[in-house]
């Protein structure tokens, strides 16, 4: 969860620099979800290390407690987490992403069109539970979408795809 977390701070900064040549508001908005999404990683990652750490401690004092507060603890991990607040600020990023992504005309259209999938499937997974389909097109789909991001933003470089979108070389 830290490191992730870390990884996504850095992630959504490359992201603005990317984008705010097409959209600096936009850009700026992307880069802000994708901040809140990165602090909730970690927030819920230190919060299942705590949490962890807690019970393990009263377990050996009083397992009824212990189990209460488990079960407390896991309720709000997951209300912040995967089950809640997580999945949807960072559906909403990917949908925001996407867009701004595809007005830009900034990296892979299919990677876009994707991204608008896998952020629809994380929403629905979150807002309809009994569509246990979507968290798994979502879980899965956002795997592949960070796998397929990081080789995009590997392959083209933000100053080539400025000259490539404006047809002029800025060489030093």
């Amino acid at each position: 969860y830290l490191v992730f977390g870390v990884g996504l701070m850095f992630l959504s900064l490359a992201l603005y620099e990317r984008l705010q040549a097409g959209s600096p508001a936009l850009a700026q908005a992307v880069a802000g979800f994708g901040l809140i999404y990165a602090v909730l990683v970690v927030v819920v990652g230190t919060l299942a290390i705590s949490s962890v750490s807690t019970v393990a401690r009263l377990a050996g004092e009083n397992p009824a407690q212990a189990a209460t507060v488990w079960l407390a603890l896991d309720a709000v991990e997951t209300g912040l987490g995967g089950g809640g607040g997580e999945t949807v600020v960072n559906a909403l990023w990917l949908l925001l992403l996407s867009g701004v992504a595809l007005w830009a005309r900034e990296l892979p259209r299919a990677l876009n069109y994707f991204g608008v999938l896998v952020g629809v499937a994380g929403i629905l997974g979150v807002l309809l539970t009994s569509l246990s389909l979507m968290a798994v097109v979502y879980g899965l789909g956002l795997i592949v979408w960070f796998a397929w991001l990081g080789i995009a933003m590997l392959r083209r470089s933000p100053a080539r795809s400025v000259q490539t979108r404006h047809g002029t070389s800025f060489s030093t």
